[in-house]
């Protein structure tokens, strides 16, 4: 029967010289965790310093290239709408597109702002227009009040309708046109207007109907309307 603490001691000897080998520099060096030397720092202190110059370097190629571009052409602008009887002049449609290009404005923009201008222009004429309105109307109503105030007025107005109705003003037709002018116009109501019928149917019409006594036969003269136009 084998011995088995025999054979177990020199299986325990070569174990125990195992572990108490001496270790060698080199197996300390790969076992130790890597430090950097003071070279090593001093390198990487140099390419980190490079990395901004690359950088400059990339920017600067960056804006030559954009300085190479193409230069951007002016914007085309299609005609603008405008309200039916409104246009532009050929100068000032000029001067507006190249506005509108010297800012890159598009043809949106440019249309609004059309627009407002349109709105402002036809708000600015009717502000004009019911000024002027507002000035005839007060005006019409000054020259009724003279009229209709004045002392004479019912004469002033007998004689005038006097004359207008005659034959010699025209037929019925005639006569309707020349009351709506005059109503139309205004100057039906124009104390000048009115004084000045007034005086022709005062020298014309009284003359002519002057009374002739009964049984005496009308004079034979001509009246001033005979004398100035002849009989008619």
């Amino acid at each position: 029967m084998t011995d088995t603490n025999t054979e177990a001691a020199p299986a325990a000897a070569e174990a125990t010289a195992v572990v108490e080998a001496p270790v060698t520099a080199d197996v300390a060096q790969e076992a130790a965790p890597a430090e950097t030397s003071v070279l090593g720092e001093a390198l990487d202190a140099s390419q980190q310093a490079q990395v901004p110059e690359a950088a400059e370097v990339v920017e600067g190629a960056e804006d030559k290239t954009q300085t190479e571009e193409a230069p951007v052409e002016d914007p085309h602008y299609d005609p603008f709408v405008l309200p039916e009887g409104l246009a532009f002049k050929d100068e000032t449609l000029g001067e507006y597109t190249s506005l509108l290009a010297e800012f890159k404005a598009p043809q949106e923009l440019g249309q609004k702002l059309v627009d407002m201008h349109v709105q402002q222009v036809q708000q600015a004429v009717e502000s004009v227009n019911a000024h002027y309105q507002k000035h005839w109307q007060d005006t019409q109503q000054s020259w009724r009040q003279e009229i209709l105030g004045a002392k004479d007025s019912q004469t002033v107005l007998s004689d005038a309708i006097g004359f207008l109705n005659a034959p010699f003003c025209g037929n019925e037709t005639e006569r309707a046109e020349f009351r709506q002018l005059m109503d139309k116009t205004g100057w039906g109501n124009n104390p000048v207007m009115v004084r000045f019928f007034a005086r022709l149917g005062k020298q014309f019409l009284h003359e002519d109907s002057k009374a002739v006594p009964a049984g005496a036969s009308a004079p034979q003269t001509k009246s001033r309307l005979d004398t100035l136009y002849g009989p008619g």
